[in-house]
Formats: structure tokens, sequence, C-alpha cells
């Protein structure tokens, strides 16, 4: 990593959303029409926006096992931030 280079230090997230016509009245069920997963988290957002952008960047953070932390690191690789920082432990989430 370069002189200009920026590191994110935080907590990365894997969010699902799910976009619904209007909230609903006690005991009634809605559908959702769309849904929207992606990583989340301030610091994580903002080094994957600086990679696209051009930036190089790395992170810093303990991740799980499990299926998020696995998208995490996925969405991670194709922006291309370095994840030499990420520590990985098992049986967690």
């Amino acid at each position: 990593m370069g002189t200009d280079s920026i590191v994110g230090i935080g907590v990365s997230v894997w969010d699902c959303i799910s976009r619904i016509e209007s909230y609903p009245k006690h005991g009634s069920v809605v559908h959702a029409s769309d849904r929207f997963e992606g990583i989340c988290g301030g610091i994580t957002v903002a080094i994957a926006t600086a990679a696209r952008l051009g930036s190089e960047t790395a992170m810093i953070d303990a991740l799980g096992d499990d299926q998020a932390s696995q998208s995490i690191i996925r969405s991670l690789e194709d922006t291309g931030v370095n994840q030499i920082g990420l520590q990985r432990y098992p049986n967690a989430s």
C-alpha cells in the first residue's frame, strides 16, 4: 500500500432490505416487491466506494465464517479492496 492509501477499521455488515407498499397494520401480512442485499456499515461502504473510484484501499475487520461474512468478503473482492487485514473466526457470525 502506498502513501495515498485509505485503510478502514470498522464493522462490516451484510444487510437485507425489502421494499413494501405500505407499513403493515397489526396482524396483517405484506409482501415485499423488491429486495436488496449488500455491504453496509459506514466505513465499509466508504472504503468500497473509494476503491470503486480508483483509490488503493484496505479493510481491517473481524468476520465469522457464516454466509453473511462470505458475502462481505466477495463484495469487497469485487470492488478491489485489499483484505489483508480481515480476520476470520470459525463458528462466528
